[in-house]
């Protein structure tokens, strides 16, 4: 940014520490803190700030280049408006998401909030505080369900369109194996409708699954409508009559979520493998998909 010469002021008085109680709890939430000093052109970066980018707390200095030089340049110039838009005061606070480049050279979307916190004695902003919010994963789901909508919107078969979907959420989180399965017509079992990654001799042997309390995540998940979790298959025994398939497909751990329609009606589970055992934390409902793929065809 070319700092506005209306902004080189009086020196303001010296920013607080980014270790400040109120600051700690933001980053207790998960948030990066920034503390912008516009006299001197100095920013203080938190260090979670830091290490949301991979970076240890010494690589990175406290001007403001450092933040500048790591913004997408595709994304740099829109960025830039915003923050003299809250500067001019055109905006009561500055928000924007862009990308900014990792220590290893891969790119994060950052969602950046903040506010004028002072002003010198003729009314010029002094001092800029604000956050940085990892959404990168939000902005994969988001994409992810945008290229679902487009694939149905173009008249892709559903088969197809199930297999994208399973592709996708696998895409999205490492190591992660997955399975659909949807109800037959007696809603008594579940049948594999996508699991492009699971060997096809085990998909043979988990199609119609039936939907009960006692059965494996995705026949309980079905049942109960809610997650289920197998943290060891092969201690667990609900899969006792898959224990030996899943050894062979070399499949640790499991968990299950109930998969329905715009309008609450179940569909069918949607099924999560790992290699190791495992217990899932806040993943986000990998089923939208699934939701608009069976909305647009009047499910």
């Amino acid at each position: 940014m070319k700092r506005s010469t209306a902004l080189k002021a009086q020196p303001s008085k010296p920013a607080a520490s980014v270790e400040a109680p109120w600051r700690s709890a933001l980053e207790g939430a998960g948030d990066g803190v920034w503390d912008w000093d516009l006299a001197s052109g100095s920013v203080q970066f938190s260090e979670h700030w830091k290490t949301m980018l991979g970076h240890e707390a010494h690589e990175i200095g406290s001007g403001y280049e450092e933040w500048e030089k790591r913004v997408h340049p595709e994304d740099l110039p829109g960025v830039l408006e915003q923050i003299q838009a809250h500067l001019k005061q055109h905006s009561p606070v500055y928000s924007v998401e862009f990308r900014m480049r990792c220590k290893d050279g891969s790119w994060k979307w950052i969602l950046a909030r903040g506010m004028i916190t002072s002003h010198d004695a003729k009314g010029r902003p002094q001092r800029i505080i604000g956050t940085h919010t990892d959404i990168s994963a939000w902005r994969m789901a988001q994409q992810r369900e945008s290229e679902i909508l487009r694939l149905i919107v173009q008249g892709t078969p559903l088969p197809d369109v199930l297999t994208a979907i399973v592709l996708r959420v696998e895409g999205t989180h490492p190591g992660l194996i997955c399975c659909l399965k949807l109800l037959n017509e007696t809603r008594d079992c579940l049948h594999v409708a996508a699991g492009p990654s699971l060997p096809s001799s085990y998909r043979k042997i988990i199609n119609r699954m039936p939907v009960s309390a006692q059965a494996a995540c995705s026949g309980s998940a079905a049942y109960s409508g809610q997650r289920v979790i197998s943290r060891r298959i092969a201690s667990d025994p609900a899969w006792k009559p898959y224990h030996a398939a899943a050894r062979r497909a070399k499949l640790a751990a499991c968990w299950a979520e109930p998969v329905r329609n715009g309008m609450g009606t179940l569909l069918g589970a949607f099924a999560c493998y790992y290699r190791q055992p495992h217990t899932p934390h806040c993943v986000r409902n990998p089923c939208c998909g699934v939701r608009h793929s069976t909305r647009c065809r009047g499910h």
